[in-house]
């Protein structure tokens, strides 16, 4: 185990329904993740999914495999609104060749301080387990506004705190 997974508060299995898991997902030392990326579910709000986050992640899950047709949902990890940490597709779970562990903010530019808490403990525990701490967004590679004008505000003003650009 590693510092970040002991962070997790609700497993996969927990949220996900058995009919959609996909098979064992593989894993690699999160020490390789140079970064936190940011992410959240688009423009909509979390009160279309009835202020359910695991509704939400369940709908990006379907969307993921059934709508684009890949393998599993794109985020390692999500933060609840309550701050609690959830396993989404798993802290060491692979995304292509991208140095980044794609954190999901669920809803549409909507954070709570026990979410940005989280996330400075989970930089924290990046730290411990040897990985990089930097704090990046998703916008930053281009083509989107995720995770959303507030949010990347808020990291700007995190970088600011800390004197880096992420």
């Amino acid at each position: 185990m590693s510092y970040v997974e002991d962070m997790i508060s609700v497993k996969r299995e927990e949220w996900l329904p058995r009919d959609y898991l996909v098979g064992p997902v593989k894993h690699r030392e999160i020490s390789r993740w140079t970064d936190l990326e940011a992410h959240h579910l688009g423009s909509t709000p979390l009160a279309a999914w009835g202020g359910d986050p695991f509704k939400a992640w369940t709908s990006a899950f379907m969307y993921h495999t059934l709508g684009k047709g890949w393998q599993d949902i794109w985020y390692q990890l999500g933060i609840h609104p309550d701050g609690r940490l959830v396993e989404l597709r798993g802290a060491g779970a692979a995304n292509s060749s991208r140095p980044y562990m794609a954190v999901n903010l669920p809803g549409a530019d909507e954070t709570t301080e026990a979410q940005w808490d989280t996330i400075h403990k989970l930089r924290l525990a990046m730290h411990k387990d040897g990985a990089g701490t930097g704090l990046r967004y998703h916008a930053m590679r281009g083509g989107t506004t995720c995770p959303g004008r507030k949010t990347i505000d808020r990291i700007h003003k995190i970088w600011a705190a800390e004197k880096t650009t992420g």
